[in-house]
């Protein structure tokens, strides 16, 4: 796992943003490595298919979750401030470790499908990309976020 680690962290410096399910998805980027087969459950997979499923993940999901956090924590910090912060390369390498290391821990993982998993990013994303950018926060957005309701594909998953 350190070796893993290691090839992590190296990646996260080259991750960028912007999920769709293996059905619909994009064509891979000939840089990219290529999404586990999504009849495969999740925790089965090998480390190499984790980091593919968590760098996918990241790279259409980490800019929009963290945008999410800093129109919530707008009413006391800069939300441009709080967003430059979640996206640095440090903390993107981290959470690939931590997606990495929940994907593969049967304790931590939910026991769902990589298509099930790739579903709800799905609707993470068009949720994501609903929200308005920092410089544009308002009242109604920040309650927009706090009371927006989890895509019915991920209240699915089987999660502990």
């Amino acid at each position: 796992m350190p070796a893993l680690r290691a090839h992590l962290a190296a990646a996260a410096l080259f991750v960028s943003f912007g999920c769709a399910s293996s059905d619909d998805a994009p064509p891979a980027d000939a840089n990219e490595p290529a999404l586990p087969d999504g009849s495969k459950l999740a925790r089965d997979l090998s480390d190499d298919e984790a980091l593919a499923l968590c760098e996918w993940e990241s790279k259409r999901l980490h800019y929009g979750n963290c945008l999410d956090d800093a129109i919530l924590l707008s009413r006391t910090e800069s939300c441009a401030d709080s967003l430059a912060a979640c996206t640095a390369p440090d903390v993107i390498a981290s959470v690939l470790l931590g997606c990495v290391d929940d994907t593969l821990d049967p304790a931590r993982s939910c026991d769902t499908t990589v298509a099930e998993r790739l579903r709800c990013d799905a609707d993470l994303k068009r949720q994501y990309d609903a929200m308005p950018s920092c410089d544009r926060v308002t009242d109604q957005a920040i309650h927009d976020v706090l009371y927006r309701e989890s895509p019915a594909s991920c209240l699915a998953l089987r999660c502990p």
